[in-house]
């Protein structure tokens, strides 16, 4: 939802989104397929095209 919030924030305002990279959470808060509530920490690295 994050990613698709983004794109969205930017639709029809002629800006672009770059991904640059996308980071989770470390290795001791695992994410569970099944549960995609548990991949709760996420940092998105973009670039704003204009």
């Amino acid at each position: 939802m994050l990613i698709e919030s983004l794109r969205r924030s930017v639709e029809n305002q002629g800006i672009g989104l770059q991904n640059i990279d996308i980071i989770t959470q470390s290795n001791d808060h695992p994410w569970i397929l099944q549960i995609p509530e548990s991949l709760y920490l996420k940092c998105l690295w973009i670039r704003v095209l204009r």
